[in-house]
C-alpha cells in the first residue's frame, strides 16, 4: 500500500488530509510524463483522480497503445489509475523544435532519439538476461539496442507546450539518454520554480556519442535549485565480457537507474501550497521523513494533523518486521559465530521506507 493511502487514527487517509488545503484553493495538480510508454503507474489512484496527466510518447505504435488502453502493461493486468484529465501527445520533448529520427529498438523500452549506439562501447556491455550461474550473457549492442526501424517524429520544448503559469507537481523523464536535452527544453519552467518533483532515468555507461550521464543531470538540476533525494541503481548490472564467474562473487558494473529530485526547500523560496504539493509527491515515493518536514514547513495542516500523520508513518507492520528480521538473520548468525555476540538490530525496523 502506498503511504498516501494509510489511514490515520482519526479514520482519514493521509492523502485526504494532505489534499484538503490544495483542493480548497482550487489548485490544479499536474503530472507530466515524458516517455509515457506503458502509462503512468507510480502514483496511487487516490492521488491520480485529482490530477491531470500529460503524457508524451513519440513512438507511433506505443502512442496508439496508450490512447486505446492496450499497452503491454494493461494486457498483463497492470491497470493505470484513472486521472481527472488525461492528454497524450505524440511528440518528443527536446531542447528545440523540429523533426528528428527516432531509433526504434528491438527492445521497445530502449527506443531513443540519441541515434545508433557506439559499437566499441555497446558490444562490450554484456547484460545478464536471467543467467543463474554466470554474468554477461549477451552484449547490449546485439540485443536490446539493435535498431529495427527509424521513424521521423516531431519534437517540441516543454516550455512551448506547458504554460509558465502552470506548476508541475511531478515530472517523470525516461527518454533513454536524452534527459538533459528534455531539461534544456524546460529551462523556463525549471528556472521559475514551476517544477516541484522529478524522477529521471540515468545511465552510467556512455554507449551513445555524446551521452550525458548521471553527473551531467545532477549538476544541471542542482544549478536549477533541486536537491537529490534518492538514487536507485536497481538490479541492472553489466560486465565487459561474457563470463562464467558467478554473480555472487562479482560486483558487476552499474548500468542504469532512477534518481529522485525535489526543489530544495532550504535554498529556494517555495510557497506554502507548493510545499504541500511537493510533500505529497515525496510521500508517494516513500520519502517519509522528508515529506513530513516539507508538510511541517508548509504550515497548512494543524499540529494535531501533522502529529497524526507522523504517528501513522512511524508504524511498521508486523509482516515488515518479520521480513526485516529474516533478511538480517544471516548477518546476525555470522556475527555470532565470529564474535560470540548477538546485536539487537530491531532499531533498523524504524527506518524502513
Amino acid at each position: 500500500m502506498n503511504a498516501l493511502d494509510l489511514k490515520t487514527k482519526n479514520g482519514k487517509t493521509i492523502i485526504d488530509i494532505g489534499l484538503a488545503p490544495i483542493l480548497d484553493r482550487n489548485v490544479d495538480i499536474t503530472v507530466v510524463d515524458v516517455g509515457a510508454r506503458g502509462g503512468m503507474h507510480e502514483l496511487p489512484a487516490s492521488y491520480a483522480k485529482h490530477a491531470q496527466w500529460i503524457g508524451f510518447e513519440p513512438n507511433p505504435d506505443e502512442h496508439k497503445k496508450i490512447v486505446t488502453h492496450t499497452t503491454d502493461a494493461e494486457k498483463a493486468g497492470i491497470i493505470p489509475p484513472k486521472w481527472k484529465r488525461e492528454t497524450v501527445e505524440q511528440v518528443a520533448l527536446w531542447n528545440e523544435p523540429g523533426v528528428r529520427d527516432l531509433y526504434v529498438s528491438s527492445g521497445t523500452a530502449a527506443t531513443s532519439l540519441m541515434g545508433e549506439v557506439n559499437p566499441k562501447v555497446a558490444n562490450k556491455v554484456f547484460m545478464d538476461y536471467g543467467g543463474a550461474h554466470g554474468v554477461g550473457v549477451a552484449p547490449m549492442g546485439s540485443t536490446t539496442k539493435k535498431t529495427v526501424s527509424i521513424e521521423k517524429v516531431n519534437c517540441s520544448r516543454l516550455d512551448d507546450i506547458v504554460d509558465n503559469n502552470t506548476t508541475i507537481d511531478y515530472f517523470k523523464v525516461d527518454v533513454e539518454g536524452a534527459e538533459t536535452l528534455v531539461f534544456e527544453g524546460a529551462k523556463s519552467l525549471l528556472g521559475s520554480g514551476k517544477i516541484l518533483f522529478i524522477r529521471t532515468e540515468f545511465f552510467c555507461v556512455p554507449f551513445y556519442d555524446p551521452h550525458p550521464l548521471l553527473g551531467h543531470q545532477h549538476v544541471m538540476l542542482h544549478d536549477h535549485g533541486f536537491r537529490l533525494l534518492n538514487v536507485d541503481f536497481g538490479a541492472s548490472r553489466y560486465t565487459r565480457c561474457k563470463s562464467r564467474i558467478p554473480k555472487i562473487v562479482d560486483k558487476g558494473l552499474p548500468f542504469v537507474g532512477n534518481a529522485l529530485y525535489a526543489l530544495d526547500p532550504d535554498r529556494m523560496d517555495i510557497s506554502d501550497i507548493d510545499l504541500q504539493r511537493m510533500g505529497l509527491v515525496s510521500l508517494a515515493f516513500g520519502l517519509r521523513s522528508f515529506a513530513l518536514s516539507v508538510l511541517q514547513d508548509a504550515k497548512l495542516l494543524s499540529e494535531a494533523q501533522l502529529q497524526d500523520i507522523e504517528n501513522t508513518l512511524s508504524h511498521v507492520p508486523l509482516r515488515r518486521r518479520l521480513r526485516r528480521n529474516w533478511e538480517n538473520f544471516p548477518a546476525m548468525f555470522a556475527e555470532f559465530i565470529y564474535t560470540g555476540r548477538l546485536t539487537n538490530r530491531s532499531h533498523h525496523w524504524r527506518y524502513e521506507a
